[in-house]
């Protein structure tokens, strides 16, 4: 069986510059993450 899940991100005061984000799954040993292991915010203008 295959299952796609799409999960967004949005801090609550970002900072601008590069960050690390990690994506982990509680409890699910036979599954497979892909992810970014950053995001880049701006600046307020």
């Amino acid at each position: 069986m295959h299952s796609r899940y799409l999960l967004s991100f949005a801090p609550k005061n970002p900072q601008p510059g590069l960050h690390q984000i990690r994506v982990r799954l509680k409890d699910a040993s036979d599954a497979t993450v892909l992810a970014r292991s950053s995001y880049w915010a701006e600046g307020s203008n």
